[in-house]
């Protein structure tokens, strides 16, 4: 897909390519890094181990 979108675009611009791999490559950094910009980030989890242990070791009693 990138020679052919190569060939497509010195079509168009009318120019001459002397290193194809230069630009295919630069194509291809540059879909990979809008490709990891684009995912979203995953979420730090929290451990509660500690909100289950105080609310069914808390004695209400205290604070009525």
């Amino acid at each position: 897909s990138y020679i052919s979108k190569l060939s497509q675009w010195l079509f168009t611009k009318g120019r001459h390519c002397t290193d194809p791999y230069r630009i295919i490559s630069g194509w291809l950094d540059n879909d990979s890094k809008r490709k990891t910009a684009a995912k979203p980030k995953e979420r730090q989890g929290c451990d509660l181990s500690w909100y289950d242990d105080f609310a069914m070791n808390v004695d209400l009693s205290k604070f009525l």
